[in-house]
């Protein structure tokens, strides 16, 4: 493929990647590529709409002739508009004193636009204020492992007590040892002092000296 092969089929016929593909039974990415490689310009097609409105040209669907009108267009051009006016980045959050990113509205009806139903709040209290109507609440819980202070969101009393898997899997191999018993063979568990860290730690290897590969790694470089 050259530039008299486009020059044929795609300057003079004028036609498309995809129909000199399957008049020369070449693949549309092939055809692609070489006119790339050769660094020739694509024909920029005119459309037929460029430069007109509904005005003009009567096939150009505008306002309630469009498909996709919204009855409540009215009301999203005021919202706006107000929206505009209030969150202007200096306006603070009426529960937090932050700045403000999103307008709420009092009575839950999004057509009533009135200066003294809409309220400027931040995204956090947004939240957190439609979360109390969804009755969604926050946990805070301690896992029951590590320790560590986790937050949790559920709709009813959170049974979750650990902050990861990873924890929860520790928690159950120690005290319950039933965790992952179809894979070891010698069920017994040993309690050993790490060669290099001098940690305690358990496990069900009878020839293991070390409680990590990190510790393992640290005294071979040593």
């Amino acid at each position: 493929m050259d530039k008299e092969f486009f020059n044929k089929y795609y300057y003079t016929e004028k036609l498309s990647f995809r129909s000199i593909s399957q008049k020369t039974d070449i693949s549309v990415g092939k055809v692609y590529r070489s006119f790339k490689k050769l660094g020739l310009n694509p024909i920029k097609h005119k459309v037929w709409n460029s430069g007109k409105t509904c005005f003009n040209d009567n096939r150009i669907l505008s306002g309630v002739n469009h498909p996709r009108w919204k009855n409540k267009s009215k009301y999203y051009i005021d919202f706006k508009l107000k929206r505009k006016e209030i969150i202007n980045g200096i306006t603070k959050c009426d529960n937090c004193n932050k700045i403000a990113t999103i307008l709420h509205h009092k009575d839950k009806n999004t057509d009533n636009n009135e200066y003294n139903n809409l309220i400027p709040l931040c995204l956090s209290c947004h939240t957190t204020l439609h979360n109390k109507e969804r009755g969604t609440t926050v946990y805070k819980h301690s896992c029951n492992f590590c320790g560590k202070e986790f937050i949790v969101l559920h709709n009813k009393n959170c049974k979750q007590q650990f902050c990861s898997l990873s924890c929860a899997s520790k928690y159950d191999y120690i005290h319950n040892n039933n965790l992952y018993k179809h894979n070891i063979r010698d069920k017994t568990i040993y309690n050993k002092m790490c060669k290099y860290c001098k940690k305690e730690f358990t496990t069900n290897r009878q020839k293991q000296v070390f409680c990590s590969y990190s510790c393992a790694g640290h005294l071979k470089k040593h």
